[in-house]
């Protein structure tokens, strides 16, 4: 029996969904690394001829082909090797949580500095938001290169700034000031 189900209407005139083809489904299972949330559906056998489950494993095997080829790449820990998002001037790296030992961040930054972090439970659950969020271009060495820029120097006094006011250490009128001092030193 094949996986190869005629696409699904979506019934609101649409374009049909895509479901998962048997060759993609013996592709992941070929996979050194086999994506976390894939995974989890094949072994708790979702059945790829269902319409429904057929696209939805589609939609997982999308980001299985990076993620596997990330993690072969780095022999399984792809931690503190910078990717470039696929369509922004945006980054990201997988690195061990310094709070809990036993979990992984995924940093993200872009020119003018580190914009957010998100923890997961496990490296290869950080590795997998990473590429499903679309950071699958490697761009080794990028932080080293972005925090010689001046947008980056700018960006980590206005963090700074920020941290301040929130954390009580500066008024509003005191943030504002500042702030615009750090715009006029940097000014171009």
């Amino acid at each position: 029996m094949g996986y190869a189900v005629p696409t699904a209407p979506q019934g609101d005139g649409s374009e049909p969904r895509e479901c998962i083809t048997q060759a993609q489904m013996q592709a992941f299972a070929e996979m050194t690394y086999q994506r976390p949330a894939m995974k989890e559906m094949v072994n708790r056998g979702v059945d790829p001829d269902d319409e429904f489950d057929g696209y939805v494993l589609a939609l997982q095997f999308k980001n299985a082909v990076p993620y596997d080829r990330i993690m072969r790449q780095f022999a399984g820990n792809p931690c503190y090797v910078e990717f470039k998002h696929q369509a922004r001037d945006q980054w990201a790296f997988v690195l061990p949580c310094v709070n809990c030992p036993t979990s992984y961040r995924v940093q993200y930054f872009d020119k003018h500095g580190m914009i957010r972090h998100r923890s997961e439970n496990s490296m290869e659950l950080a590795v997998e938001t990473m590429v499903i969020e679309g950071f699958v271009v490697l761009d080794k060495g990028a932080a080293d290169r972005l925090s010689q820029g001046i947008d980056w120097l700018r960006g980590t006094e206005i963090a700074g700034l920020v941290s301040q006011r929130n954390s009580g250490q500066l008024t509003e009128a005191e943030f504002n000031e500042q702030r615009r001092a750090v715009d006029a030193k940097y000014a171009h």
